[in-house]
C-alpha cells in the first residue's frame, strides 16, 4: 500500500514481481567408499552434496595413485549418473588401482571429496566350508 500527499491510494500488486534468492552457501561433498569387484563387474562410487544454490557435481579419476587427476571422460569404462552423484565403473585389469573423486561447485565455491580406490580381482573368492567338530562328553 502507499499514500500520495497523505491520501491512501489503491494498493498495486505485481504478481511474481520480486524474486528473493537465498544467500549462497558453499558446497560440501561426502567421500565415496573404496570398491572391490571381480573383473568385468560394475563398481559404483556415490557421494552426496549440499549447498545453495544446488551444486553441480563432476568426477575425476587418477591413474597414478592421486599424483594427478583428470576428467572422468578419460576412463572409457566410467559412466556418470544423470544427477552426477554416482559414477559406475566396469572393473578391468586396466583400471585396477584407479582412484575416483567428486567435486561439488556452485557460485559460493567448491569442495572436493577424498579419492576412493577401485580394486579389481580376477575371480570371485571361493567360499570355504565351515569345519564342524563333535562336542566332547
Amino acid at each position: 500500500s502507499w499514500t500520495w500527499n497523505g491520501v491512501a491510494q489503491t494498493p498495486i500488486t505485481y504478481t511474481d514481481g520480486f524474486t528473493f534468492e537465498p544467500l549462497a552457501v558453499a558446497p560440501t561433498v561426502t567421500d565415496p567408499s573404496d570398491q572391490t569387484v571381480v573383473d568385468g563387474a560394475n563398481a559404483s562410487f556415490e557421494v552426496s552434496a549440499t549447498g545453495t544454490p544446488a551444486p553441480a557435481v563432476t568426477w575425476q579419476v587418477s591413474r597414478d595413485n592421486g599424483a594427478t587427476w583428470e576428467a572422468i571422460t578419460v576412463d572409457p569404462d566410467a559412466t556418470v549418473s544423470s544427477d552426477g552423484l554416482t559414477v559406475t565403473v566396469k572393473g578391468s585389469e586396466a583400471n585396477d588401482g584407479f582412484l575416483y573423486r567428486a567435486t561439488a561447485s556452485n557460485s559460493a565455491g567448491s569442495a572436493t571429496s577424498a579419492g576412493a580406490k577401485l580394486t579389481v580381482t580376477k575371480t570371485a573368492p571361493v567360499p570355504v566350508a565351515p569345519k564342524i567338530t563333535n562336542p566332547k562328553d
